[in-house]
């Protein structure tokens, strides 16, 4: 008796490529402020990432990198 195993191969041609991995796609059970929820998210992703001058501030905001764009010190290796 044989039994269907799942082909080790399949996975591999199924990749997402990157840049739509990124979108999020809202599931239909969420609720309406939910999904606005959701879209606003986007926004800000897509506002934060469309330059890299965006994101630096962000980082910088955010206390991942200092004021000279350097990588915060709890962030640096030992």
């Amino acid at each position: 008796m044989t039994t269907a195993t799942p082909s080790k191969h399949k996975a591999a041609g199924s990749r997402v490529s990157a840049a739509k991995s990124r979108t999020l796609k809202p599931a239909t059970y969420l609720t309406e402020s939910e999904k606005q929820m959701m879209d606003d998210l986007e926004r800000a992703i897509t506002k934060v990432t469309s330059s890299k001058e965006a994101a630096t501030a962000f980082l910088k905001r955010a206390g991942i990198m200092d004021r000279t764009g350097n990588l915060a010190k709890i962030y640096r290796n030992a």
